[in-house]
């Protein structure tokens, strides 16, 4: 026989392959704790929920489940054994998030040993518990008694607050902090709060945003059975920004698919190049991080950055970001990996969207590319032509000391500027102190700024910001000279001005 490398092999016949059970232990093996509250998110609000809590319970020894609320349709008995069975796919709604069928199952199996499900219609009550292991062995799971559902759902300690819902739970939660000390395991519940805030802010921004759904977050202390503080998900846009880039973006691009004909728009956008905000710095992390495709499913994010092969990524291509919105007609196009968190495109899409174009102006998407090259190279150029200013030291904003590092080039020679509070023998607004680098403010207007007679150390941010710009240069001197120490008489006058205006302002409270 000769060496095919073509596929075109020779079919004699077919045999049946079944899945084995053991399949229950590699399920949603790609999921991150993120990622698998996101796929139930996106199973609450197929049912129409309007609201979902997540709920970590913890009592002194450590986390013990993570409860997941909702206050949609619910399922009947036969709706919950799909949903509980590996492999049973249903029928979507146009628009449904559900894709594969395996939500519910891979998502909770890859974070917890034991996934329980109670869920109310409002006339009729269903529960059923998959244990992994009992699962991957005899393909089992157990039914729950109704009338644990029901009391779950009309008991006035409801988590639901609802009367038809649904309720997931996870027990024997792995991946988890195991550590001996409860103040270490608090902090990293609390980093895992912020982590998580962040990630469904990105992911369901846009039906959060057009209020669609809330999203909120809680650590309910079983010790005592009390709730801690409510946690809203604040929507976070990758693309709200106040202005753009670049003059005359956003721009819309169309790539045509040469084999199904399916036309592919492309909104192309060019990140302001200075800015520092939540939706610049997506998750935290560096701009560079965060360039390339966003792929929208029903205003569901599915990918969050990255070329897809498409372009290779660069740190000149930072300020570079395209939102795609797809469809179900697009399968022949692209493949939803499974846990719906990034986006296979196939060759035919990935050379549509390498040729795409916009009609007015006339620019191919390789232009676009090259345009945001440019916007970022002009912005550093810009910056290295600045003079240069003292490095920033303590009583500043972490935001703002990074805006400003980050903005303007930095004196490393020098030393860096503080900025702090203390009682003045006078009514001065602020004080200089060359010796130890400090711009030194009166505490007796500290309340005026901040409407606290102690704040912390990165308070009045704008009065701190204006002063650090103005003042920062006289600490590269030795001594000030008297045409200087005149010009400070000036500005010590007007900031003295200003805080008793700020007084008359705030107790006429106008």
């Amino acid at each position: 026989m000769s060496e095919t490398y073509e596929g075109s092999t020779s079919v004699i016949g077919t045999v049946a392959i079944p899945p084995d059970p053991s399949i229950a232990r590699a399920i949603g093996g790609h999921h991150s704790l993120a990622t698998a509250l996101a796929d139930l998110i996106d199973n609450s609000i197929d049912a129409d929920a309007s609201e979902v809590r997540i709920r970590f319970v913890e009592n002194e020894s450590g986390i013990v489940a993570l409860r997941i609320s909702d206050n949609g349709t619910g399922m009947s008995a036969t709706s919950l054994l799909d949903a509980m069975t590996i492999g049973k796919r249903r029928e979507y709604r146009a628009g449904s998030l559900g894709h594969f069928g395996m939500g519910l199952k891979a998502a909770s199996l890859s974070q917890a040993d034991s996934l329980s499900v109670w869920s109310s219609t409002g006339d009729e009550f269903a529960g059923m518990r998959l244990k992994r292991d009992a699962y991957a062995s005899t393909s089992e799971g157990e039914y729950i008694a109704t009338v644990d559902a029901e009391s779950l759902f009309t008991s006035p300690n409801t988590t639901t607050g609802a009367f038809s819902g649904t309720v997931v739970q996870w027990n024997e939660l792995r991946n988890l902090s195991r550590a001996a000390d409860r103040m270490d395991r608090t902090a990293w519940l609390s980093h895992t709060v912020n982590d998580l805030c962040l990630q469904l802010g990105v992911t369901f921004h846009q039906l959060i945003e057009d209020g669609e759904i809330t999203i909120s977050i809680d650590i309910f202390d079983l010790d005592h059975s009390r709730p801690g503080i409510l946690r809203s998900v604040d929507p976070i846009d990758p693309f709200a920004f106040r202005s753009s880039g670049a003059p005359g973006y956003p721009l819309m691009m169309k790539a045509v698919d040469s084999a199904s004909g399916i036309r592919v728009p492309l909104e192309v956008h060019i990140l302001p190049a200075k800015s520092e905000s939540a939706s610049a710095k997506l998750f935290g992390k560096a701009r560079s991080e965060s360039q390339g495709f966003y792929v929208y499913r029903n205003k569901r994010l599915l990918q969050a950055g990255g070329w897809n092969a498409v372009t290779t990524p660069r740190a000149d291509l930072q300020l570079a970001r395209v939102r795609i919105d797809i469809d179900d007609a697009w399968d022949s196009l692209l493949r939803i990996n499974a846990e719906k968190h990034g986006v296979e495109f196939l060759p035919s899409l990935s050379s549509a969207i390498d040729k795409a174009t916009s009609t007015e102006p006339a620019i191919t998407f390789g232009e676009y590319l090259k345009e945001a090259q440019s916007v970022l190279k002009t912005a550093q150029k810009r910056r290295s032509e600045l003079q240069p200013v003292a490095p920033i030291g303590k009583g500043f904003h972490p935001r703002i000391r990074s805006f400003i590092t980050k903005s303007v080039p930095v004196d490393s020679s020098r030393e860096p500027v503080n900025i702090r509070w203390k009682s003045f023998p006078n009514n001065d607004f602020f004080a200089l102190e060359l010796a130890s680098s400090t711009i030194w403010l009166n505490q007796k207007y500290r309340k005026r700024l901040t409407g606290k007679d102690r704040a912390g150390m990165n308070d009045a941010p704008i009065v701190k910001t204006a002063l650090f710009l103005l003042l920062q240069h006289l600490f590269a001197k030795q001594w000030l000279q008297s045409t200087t120490k005149e010009q400070l008489e000036v500005w010590q006058a007007a900031f003295n001005l200003a805080a008793d205006v700020e007084l008359d302002i705030w107790e006429d409270g106008d």
